[in-house]
């Protein structure tokens, strides 16, 4: 039987056609068969009370679907009403219970059959009309953040580490012996997306610790990927020149036009329309289709980094010889630019656009005035180059990554620039690996060696280190 994550509670002679309707919505949007639903899920001559109790046992969330013929159904005196049954076990277990209630009824339509249902009461509903799509859509949005919050504490309950700064390492997805490129977040999903060295690019279920997809790009090295914010396609950057477009639903891929040098980063346009690319000594723009759009001048040296502003109007680029550039994305033309004694490995704008971060070779981060281009403050030094910097999606942390054998993951409160702690990070590669927020879940990625092999001078950086913030509400109170 599959493992169902979700169980669908609902009377045959009331609301069938839409249980149905919502169970394919449901496992549509998680790519697998993720609801129970009796009708579908139980097959001829199965002993189906046996299979429901297996159901209601797997399941973290129960969506019970009320419509205004709850109350009438038809049973001998004595007979079990599985609906009460189903509900009642879901309370017991402490599930999460998502009371649907369709066309205008309301949850007292259920409270009503049984006095040991009144903690119904207690639960939000949500309210649809079985004609409108939407409701579909609402549904699976709070079912896709019940899912996920369960999930990142199931997670969190089997951190391997901890911290006093109440941040929790909650475990390693290694990648055989081969390097790591730049990995990107799923935007909705706890899904990464990762290049390697040895022509693959993996997609990780992350809290299930598994690989969902393999991409073969013919071995030729990955060094960048970029997920689309609207979560439908993921581009992935290739050593020797050319982006790969690969549909998130059906995995078809497409290339982009020309075949740029190698591709060091990739960036989406916030609405996914554009994708911008550190090719060589050019940055590249694309549209979602693939078709290019402009390129900018050549620079003397590589560009290590590019990404866009949080308002798609313009774009940031570090390059190897230390320079900083922001730039017009109607145009690619230059609003400003800064060369600063060292190479610049990694940039990331502020969510509200004000400042930009940039890491550094010389071990140093420096803080740019985005709108002006002036220098604010500098943080550090820190051990080795910095090759990794990011916000968090409200802006009030930064972290930032040191690399060498004995490098730093470091957190900064950017109200005030001041550091609130700092991780021994081990190492094992020299180019910048991006560290990544996700956009809605409090998980950070990182970038190293496996855990059992981080304090070897030879080791790769062969896997993704996953970090449950579990103290980011409490450093916003202290920021």
């Amino acid at each position: 039987m599959p493992q169902y994550d979700i169980f669908i509670s609902y009377r045959r002679k009331d609301q069938r056609r839409f249980a149905a309707n919502l169970r394919d919505s449901l496992d549509k949007h998680f790519y697998r068969p993720v609801a129970f639903l009796d009708q579908s899920a139980i097959l001829s001559g199965t002993e189906w009370k046996e299979r429901i109790n297996e159901a209601l046992s797997q399941c973290k969330l129960m969506i019970v679907v009320i419509g205004h013929y709850m109350k009438d159904h038809e049973r001998i005196s004595g007979e079990v009403d599985y609906v009460v049954l189903e509900v009642t076990e879901a309370l017991r277990r402490n599930c999460v219970v998502l009371p649907v209630c369709c066309d205008g009824a309301g949850i007292a339509e259920l409270v009503g059959l049984d006095e040991r249902l009144q903690r119904l009461n207690d639960f939000q509903s949500c309210h649809v009309d079985t004609v409108d799509d939407n409701g579909f859509k609402k549904i699976i949005e709070h079912a896709e953040t019940h899912l996920e919050n369960l999930r990142v504490q199931d997670f969190a309950a089997g951190a391997v580490d901890s911290i006093a700064s109440g941040h929790r390492l909650l475990g390693s997805l290694k990648r055989a012996n081969a390097q790591i490129g730049r990995i990107a977040w799923s935007p909705r999903t706890p899904h990464i997306i990762c290049p390697s060295y040895d022509g693959t690019a993996r997609i990780w279920d992350v809290l299930h610790k598994d690989v969902e997809r393999t991409i073969h790009l013919g071995g030729e090295r990955v060094y960048s990927s970029g997920w689309s914010p609207c979560g439908t396609v993921i581009a992935i950057g290739l050593h020797r020149g050319g982006i790969r477009l690969v549909d998130r639903t059906t995995f078809d891929e497409t290339s982009c036009d020309g075949k740029p040098d190698a591709v060091y980063d990739l960036s989406w346009s916030p609405c996914s329309m554009m994708l911008a690319a550190a090719c060589g000594n050019t940055i590249r723009l694309w549209d979602r289709d693939g078709k290019e759009l402009r390129r900018s001048i050549q620079h003397s040296e590589r560009y290590y980094s590019v990404e866009w502003s949080p308002s798609g109007k313009q774009l940031v680029s570090t390059s190897e010889a230390g320079v900083v550039s922001v730039w017009s994305a109607d145009d690619l033309q230059i609003n400003w630019q800064q060369e600063l004694p060292a190479p610049l490995w990694d940039a990331s704008w502020a969510p509200d656009e004000t400042s930009i971060v940039v890491g550094m070779d010389s071990g140093i981060s420096t803080v740019f005035d985005a709108r002006r281009g002036i220098e604010v403050t500098q943080l550090g030094p820190f051990r080795g180059k910095v090759n990794s910097v990011a916000f968090s999606p409200d802006g009030a942390i930064l972290a930032l990554k040191s690399t060498e054998t004995f490098g730093q993951l470091a957190f900064f409160c950017t109200k005030r620039w001041s550091q609130l702690c700092a991780l021994d990070s081990w190492d094992g590669g020299k180019w910048n690996h991006r560290i990544a927020f996700h956009s809605v879940l409090p998980l950070l990625a990182t970038i190293g060696p496996p855990l059992d092999a981080s304090r070897q001078s030879n080791a790769v950086n062969s896997a993704i280190h996953v970090w449950l913030l579990v103290g980011q509400r409490h450093l916003r109170q202290i920021a």
